[in-house]
């Protein structure tokens, strides 16, 4: 049910419960106005005052319906708070595993330029003499690790994307 709906609902109920007083309030009035015009001696509206027992019972179902309606609202604000209460969790959960990516993305491109740094250093360096087998060796690995590297980068980058809707993502 959407906040407007709920809203509605609300609102409905304050016009009931609005019409409910106004009868009670217009019933009362009327019974006033009988009592008033038909009966002259006062002893007679003392007995007749003393029927109005009824009433005095109707006010106290009136203040009990009263109570009741103020529970069934507050119980529709406590929905709604709980409610909210799902989206903020929804939301910090969706904010930490953006986070995670993030830090993800941080470590490996440091991790990347690490091995960056690690191919220029072998750029001066000649393949010849005894260790030239394992300087070659040394850089194949260091560049197949960077090229794997680039790879997960580009698909985490994608999913990134993929997360903000396509967003100017860079």
């Amino acid at each position: 049910m959407s906040a407007i709906e709920k809203k509605g609902n609300s609102t409905s109920k304050w016009i009931i419960f609005a019409v409910v007083c106004l009868c009670v309030l217009v019933l009362q009035g009327m019974t006033y106005f009988v009592v008033t015009s038909r009966v002259s001696e006062w002893q007679v509206r003392g007995q007749l005052g003393d029927l109005f027992g009824i009433t005095n019972s109707l006010f106290s179902g009136m203040a009990f319906a009263g109570v009741i309606f103020m529970m069934l609202l507050q119980q529709d604000q406590i929905t709604i708070q709980r409610d909210e209460a799902t989206q903020e969790r929804d939301e910090a959960r969706r904010s930490l595993e953006t986070q995670a990516q993030a830090n993800s993305l941080t470590v490996l491109t440091f991790l990347l330029a690490h091995y960056e740094a690690r191919l220029a250093g072998f750029e001066g360096q000649t393949a010849t003499g005894p260790n030239g087998a394992d300087l070659i060796q040394r850089r194949q690995v260091t560049q197949e690790r960077r090229s794997a590297l680039e790879k997960i980068l580009a698909d985490l980058h994608n999913d990134v994307v993929a997360h903000f809707g396509g967003l100017n993502v860079r």
